[in-house]
């Protein structure tokens, strides 16, 4: 599985800290992950408000 983060993201940024690999950046006024530093923990999907971020 991998994570990935939704266009329906408003970049409220609550999924940055939570990330123990700092893998969370944002690029162009939206958040995304480094899949090279991503061990897709699920850490960011517990904590996003508006459940962006999926498990795929």
């Amino acid at each position: 599985m991998s994570v990935y983060i939704q266009e329906e993201c408003v970049s409220c940024a609550l999924c940055v800290a939570p990330c123990p690999e700092s893998c969370i950046v944002e690029e162009d006024e939206q958040f995304v992950i480094d899949r090279e530093r991503c061990t897709d923990c699920g850490d960011c999907v517990e904590v996003c408000p508006l459940a962006c971020i999926v498990k795929v």
